[in-house]
């Protein structure tokens, strides 16, 4: 079976049976107006069995989340008419520019996240955006008035604050003008009495149980996201450069097909190479969707240790600027040498997942070659042991704290950093 993507047109050559594929799950809950139209999908992490699990790593659920529905899944399957996703959203999340455009999805605020003017900011640059913002499982109380100013829809939760709790909720809400969505409806009575009240839309096991879809996805090489995802955040990126790492990848390969011909970039004509589909997806797309490939990928890599490997990465960078050597080549080793540890996979192993030079190889195996000696140079400053490097002392010291700025900086924008 070859790759079919697009409405089953034949795009690549490559058997799918080549591909390391997986189970992709994904559960949706129908919204409803005042005339049981549907009107929206809620969007719910599943396993790959199916089985609905808590957001204990909220950022990581999100992320999977949404691969599926924009690229394993697809947009067109999950809704009937184009209706907008509902999306559950981590701090992380409401800190970073949404993938789907703003008539397509409608960003849920989760209940545990705390009110403070970071997030009022980020809930301010969306709207301005155009995005829906909706409360989730919301109870009013007067010191969260700025958060209610900022909404547009609010769930109220019939199961837990019973009709009576609800209604005194609705008095409450109606002078902030939000429109009122009543959820875990269980009954017509349950129905009637939230429309009397004033609520809009509905959701609730008595109008619609949750729907499971499935579909088979390709698994990608983390290292692989990683390179790309840094790639496109670098001021110079280089769409020559994100292409190469896309095609070096068999599941990075697939899955941007995938994205370049789904509904979310309407295209006329099948893509059917990578630099089409760089093209049409475009780099800021791309650097939102690497994003979402690596958070959704980090239950077993902490993200203290992706950020030491984009400081290494970086420092190495900056003193191959100084000697003469490949920038990028430095950039990249410096990158996969912390992922031993992060990755639990010994760097003579790492080394042949991706298509690197044997300089690359060399100074990742056994610290040989020029870039080996760099890279050494590095890893005994950062421990405190400085050895007679590629540059002076003070050289180094600039080019380390420019390398933690940098670090710190990115993990902000990726969301590795956990800001909630």
């Amino acid at each position: 079976m070859l790759f079919a993507i697009a409405g089953g047109k034949k795009l690549l050559a490559r058997p799918i049976s080549s591909l390391n594929m997986r189970d992709v799950c994904l559960g949706r809950q129908a919204i409803y107006d005042r005339k049981r139209r549907v009107v929206g999908w809620e969007l719910l992490f599943r396993t790959a069995d199916g089985v609905r699990v808590g957001l204990k790593d909220g950022t990581q659920a999100t992320a999977q989340t949404l691969l599926s529905s924009i690229v394993e899944i697809g947009l067109e399957r999950i809704t009937d008419a184009g209706e907008p996703v509902y999306l559950n959203c981590t701090r992380e999340f409401l800190n970073q520019p949404p993938l789907l455009p703003p008539d397509r999805c409608v960003l849920e605020v989760l209940e545990d996240i705390s009110m403070d003017d970071s997030l009022l900011a980020a809930l301010d640059h969306l709207r301005d955006q155009g995005y829906q913002i909706a409360l989730d499982d919301f109870v009013y109380e007067p010191r969260l008035a700025p958060l209610a100013k900022r909404e547009h829809i609010v769930k109220g939760d019939v199961l837990a604050l019973g009709l009576a709790g609800l209604e005194s909720q609705v008095r409450q809400l109606l002078p902030f003008g939000v429109t009122l969505l009543a959820e875990k409806i269980d009954s017509e009575k349950e129905f009637e009495a939230c429309k009397r009240m004033g609520f809009d839309l509905f959701q609730g096991y008595y109008l619609r149980r949750p729907d499971t879809l499935t579909a088979k996805g390709a698994q990608t090489n983390k290292l692989s996201a990683l390179v790309l995802l840094s790639e496109c955040h670098k001021d110079d990126a280089d769409l020559t450069k994100v292409a190469r790492i896309l095609s070096s990848d068999p599941g990075l390969s697939y899955k941007t097909l995938q994205l370049a011909n789904g509904t979310l970039f309407q295209v006329h004509t099948p893509i059917a190479s990578i630099p089409q589909a760089v093209a049409v997806i475009g780099l800021d797309a791309l650097a939102r969707w690497s994003t979402l490939l690596m958070l959704a990928g980090l239950s077993d890599c902490p993200p203290s240790y992706l950020e030491r490997a984009l400081e290494r990465g970086r420092m190495c960078e900056l003193l191959a600027r100084q000697t003469g050597l490949a920038e990028q080549s430095a950039y990249l080793a410096g990158l996969l040498s912390i992922l031993d540890s992060a990755m639990g996979v010994p760097l003579k192993d790492l080394a042949p997942r991706l298509p690197l030079s044997g300089e690359i190889r060399a100074a990742l195996s056994d610290r040989s070659g020029s870039l080996g000696n760099l890279l050494e140079a590095v890893t005994s400053y950062e421990a405190g042991r400085p050895v007679p490097g590629p540059a002076p002392v003070a050289t180094m010291e600039r080019c380390f704290w420019e390398s933690c700025e940098y670090a710190r900086q990115t993990s902000t924008l990726l969301g590795l950093k956990n800001s909630a």
